[in-house]
């Protein structure tokens, strides 16, 4: 388990959350100003330039630190300064806006199947993705506020997932103190934990309490929680935001969850399946697959543990699983999310001219 951590200073705009903007609950993005490492708790915090003009390598290659949008002075402008991307450790909101990918090479599919994809190619959402979206805008309020982004590291490759998104626990200041943004999606039901071994006992620990108090009360989605495959629903895509109507006409008439006739309560089952059920049930339109959702599962297996034995040997994957070994083709689902623990996939962060980074 690693000792070191990782904390960068940032600002957080509120406002990019949807309605107001495009971002969901678990995915957020914030002004960077330091990034500090220390080996371990009682060493001395130091200012780390690894990521100033860093890449991440993984499944994308993507910039650690975005330009921002509108430098200005009043910024703080400086070297390493800019936008990165934060996904939240632990936590999976209900999808706001996923768009699957095609299962075949574009150089690989015929002409029907490229127009079938593109036509059911859209961006689709889970019930309760606005909601809870919405209830973390409302929580943060409307101005920027200050924040911290920390997790458990010993080398600079181990924040960033495949993606290129840093990867920790977002804590906020909102009204003199500080809120522990992961922690109070879980206890407010408004996410689901979903662990990776890149976390610690105590990462993980904090987060099945958080899940059990919100269980418990059956706040947020849990009365809508379904522990098995949902019927994927064509007609529930995203509803674009404010800003997004502002330019773009296929967006107009989507922009308020509010409205009576657009209704955001049904059935939520594990985000991570919907992803996968929608990925599976886009391609099956597009004449890419023909098989089962169970066995789609089966034949596309995605690493996992059972998170008490992860526990129990200190931190460590001890047996190897497949998600879709869990999934039957009644549709039935064998465990609930926090059960499992995923294999989080490789990734590097090199230099600019592709040399690996250290602190």
């Amino acid at each position: 388990m690693p000792t070191g951590l990782l904390e960068l200073t940032a600002t957080l705009d509120p406002t990019q959350l949807w309605p107001s903007g495009s971002s969901d609950a678990d995915t957020l993005k914030v002004v960077a100003r330091e990034f500090r490492f220390r080996e371990n708790d009682g060493a001395p915090f130091a200012v780390t330039h690894a990521f100033d003009q860093a890449t991440v390598v993984g499944r994308v290659r993507r910039k650690v630190i975005d330009p921002l949008p509108n430098p200005s002075p009043a910024s703080g402008e400086g070297q390493g300064v800019g936008v990165v991307t934060v996904r939240l450790q632990g936590v999976d909101a209900p999808e706001l806006h996923y768009r699957p990918p095609a299962l075949l090479p574009k150089a690989e599919r015929s002409r029907e199947q490229e127009q079938r994809y593109l036509q059911w190619n859209l961006e689709y959402r889970q019930y309760f993705a606005e909601t809870a979206t919405a209830r973390l805008r409302s929580r943060l309020g409307n101005d920027a506020l200050p924040c911290r982004v920390v997790t458990r590291v010993d080398e600079p490759d181990e924040p960033f997932d495949a993606y290129g998104r840093l990867v920790g626990e977002v804590l906020v200041k909102v009204g003199g103190e500080e809120l522990n943004l992961n922690h109070w999606l879980l206890r407010e039901g408004l996410a689901v934990a979903t662990f990776y071994d890149s976390m610690t006992v105590e990462e993980i620990r904090a987060c099945l309490a958080a899940t059990r108090e919100a269980q418990a009360n059956q706040a947020g989605l849990w009365p809508q929680f379904k522990q098995r495959v949902t019927t994927f629903r064509w007609k529930t895509i995203y509803r674009g935001s404010t800003i997004e109507d502002r330019r773009s006409r296929t967006a107009r008439a989507r922009s308020s969850f509010l409205d009576p006739r657009f209704s955001d309560s049904g059935q939520v089952m594990m985000p991570k399946l919907f992803r996968r059920q929608a990925a599976w049930a886009v391609n099956r339109r597009a004449h890419m697959l023909t098989r089962g959702f169970a066995t789609y599962l089966r034949q596309h297996p995605e690493p996992c543990a059972f998170t008490k034995e992860f526990l129990d040997a200190g931190g460590s994957v001890t047996n190897r699983y497949g998600m879709g070994q869990f999934v039957y083709s009644s549709g039935l689902v064998s465990f609930l999310p926090e059960w499992l623990i995923f294999i989080e996939a490789d990734a590097n962060v090199v230099g600019p001219s592709g040399e690996r980074v250290s602190w």
